[in-house]
């Protein structure tokens, strides 16, 4: 027999293993309180003698205080100790595998909390790993709301969605909402190819209606058009009403640029019958009224369009786009009553949008309500002052409403004025009493096409103005080769040429015209006194006054035929 002096085991986690051992036999034999003791003076040892230990005995001192811990963690749940439990079982899981048991019971305390730390995420994720826990245990439940990519997260917080799904895909490659909350995180962080990548990987796993819907939108958006219709069927076999499905499925045709006319128009035909469907399963999805309003004008059914547009403006009332886009197809189909209403949505969003104002003074300046133009076109031309068509409607706005003076600076304004837009400038000179300015105009508006009676006319009346009395002669000879002869237009002609000739001092034709209008405007008051001037002109004293006692009986307010006969 020895009865030397025994040796010291050379490492703590050898001293500690006879405690550890009869700690573990009073546990299997039902001792618990001895057991618990001897646990943790085996974990209490080995946490001092760990702070102290050479690197090389750090594993066994681990492993070592790892059983001892999960030894408490166990009997304090035997014991009803749940909060002891699952502190022991919290600190055990750092230091070695839990027991499917104990790691349970950890999980589901994690899965509990408000705000679960790293260590709570590491204990789930070893949880739905491992295969022998309960496969329906609350950890799954937990991670996969924590993998799920939701609107308004940080991109840090999506990068961190997407790192978690990535060490819960590692353990575990066949858990399916992982592989999609992954493949939704990296779709939000832009790496397309890795998504779709992992989209396939869930969709092989698992067919969702949402795998096939992300699936056909990163196919679309790479331009694999084929591949993303495909993908859209796939997920309408799954769930066949789902009106964001149908939307990027129009998207798809929509956005296909067929080379031939056909081709074309058939996938403008599908986008149309999804968008259709699309809409009366969402009557509140704006971009689908939006679409389906443009694709049947793309396929040249305007009036079809109308009533997807005015509903698209109707749920889109701050966006002066899609109001402007309204409004004009509504112009052009001849429905004015529905633009006054979008154009008054459009600027009461922006009053300073330019397009809206222009188009909206256009509508009261051909409606003849000039006071409400003037407006709408000054907004125009202070906001883009190089607006010719803003600058124009300013002009005959302000022309219409007695502004001449003003009208005459705006119309001047115009940059390559077409025949109208010369004839208004003359008229607003003429009005202005700036006969010079007004015979340029009305030359510059016959030159450009403009060859009617009417224009030849104002031509005249201007020159004979500007005392060019040769000039207006010409001009009043034109309007008789143009104007019927039983017209106005022609009497007064007539009257300005035999003005024009007795100021050239020929009085024989100015005596034929005078005469002529007469005949051909018998109540014009003007045509009488002209006629009574040219006979003072002559000397013909009792022609004079019988034309200017004439005149007076027509309208006896006329004040030149007053004074001429008093005159006389």
């Amino acid at each position: 027999m020895w009865f030397g002096k025994r040796r010291r085991p050379s490492s703590a986690a050898a001293r500690s293993a006879p405690l550890l051992a009869k700690a573990e036999a009073a546990h299997n034999s039902g001792r618990l309180d001895a057991a618990d003791r001897a646990y943790r003076r085996v974990a209490e040892s080995l946490e001092k003698a760990g702070a102290e230990s050479a690197p090389d005995e750090g594993p066994d001192i681990t492993e070592a205080r790892g059983r001892a811990l999960v030894g408490v963690g166990e009997i304090a749940s035997r014991q009803g100790r749940s909060a002891d439990a699952i502190a022991a079982f919290r600190e055990a899981f750092t230091l070695t595998v839990l027991p499917a048991s104990a790691l349970e019971l950890v999980a589901a305390d994690a899965a509990r909390r408000a705000a679960p730390d790293p260590l709570d995420l590491s204990v789930c994720v070893d949880l739905v790993v491992r295969t022998d826990t309960d496969p329906d245990h609350v950890a799954h439940e937990f991670l996969e709301g924590r993998c799920t990519v939701t609107s308004g997260l940080k991109k840090a917080e999506v990068a961190a969605v997407e790192q978690l799904a990535a060490r819960i895909e590692a353990g575990a490659p066949r858990i399916e909402w992982a592989i999609f909350g992954r493949a939704c995180a990296l779709r939000e962080l832009g790496r397309a190819r890795e998504a779709t990548a992992a989209f396939e990987r869930a969709e092989a796993l698992l067919p969702r209606a949402a795998t096939g819907y992300e699936l056909g939108r990163l196919y679309r958006d790479a331009g694999r058009a084929e591949d993303a219709l495909a993908a859209f069927e796939r997920s309408l076999t799954i769930e066949p009403e789902r009106p964001e499905v149908l939307y990027a499925m129009a998207l798809t045709h929509l956005r296909r640029t067929p080379g031939d006319t056909a081709s074309r128009r058939v996938a403008l035909e599908a986008a149309v019958g999804l968008l259709s469907r699309t809409c009366v399963l969402a009557p509140h999805h704006a971009q689908a009224w939006l679409g389906l309003g443009r694709a049947r004008h793309a396929l040249g059914h305007d009036r079809a369009a109308l009533q997807p547009l005015a509903k698209a403006a109707e749920l889109l009332p701050r966006s002066p786009e899609v109001q402007v886009e309204y409004v004009e197809l509504t112009l052009a189909q001849g429905e004015r009553a529905g633009a006054f209403t979008a154009l008054g949505r459009v600027l009461a969003v922006d009053p300073r949008h330019v397009r809206a104002n222009l188009m909206l003074g256009t509508l009261h300046d051909e409606d003849g309500d000039f006071a409400a133009a003037k407006p709408c076109f000054e907004r125009v031309v202070a906001l883009s002052p190089d607006d010719a068509r803003g600058r124009f409607g300013l002009g005959r706005a302000l022309f219409e409403s007695g502004d001449p003076e003003r009208a005459a600076g705006h119309l001047a304004a115009v940059r390559d004025r077409n025949a109208a837009q010369h004839e208004l400038l003359g008229r607003a000179y003429s009005a202005a009493d700036d006969p010079a300015a007004a015979d340029t105009a009305f030359a510059d508006a016959i030159a450009a096409g403009e060859d009617s009676a009417q224009v030849h006319h104002r031509h005249g009346c201007a020159r004979l103005r500007a005392g060019l009395h040769a000039d207006a002669i010409t001009s009043f000879w034109r309007v008789l080769d143009r104007a019927d002869e039983d017209s106005p237009l022609a009497a007064e002609a007539l009257l300005f040429r035999g003005i024009a000739y007795r100021e050239e001092g020929d009085l024989g034709a100015a005596r034929a015209d005078a005469d002529a209008a007469i005949e051909a405007a018998p109540r014009d008051v003007r045509t009488h006194y002209a006629r009574g001037c040219l006979a003072v002109a002559e000397n013909e004293w009792a022609l004079a006054e019988r034309e200017f006692a004439a005149a007076s009986r027509i309208d006896p307010e006329y004040a030149p035929a007053r004074f001429g006969a008093g005159l006389v």
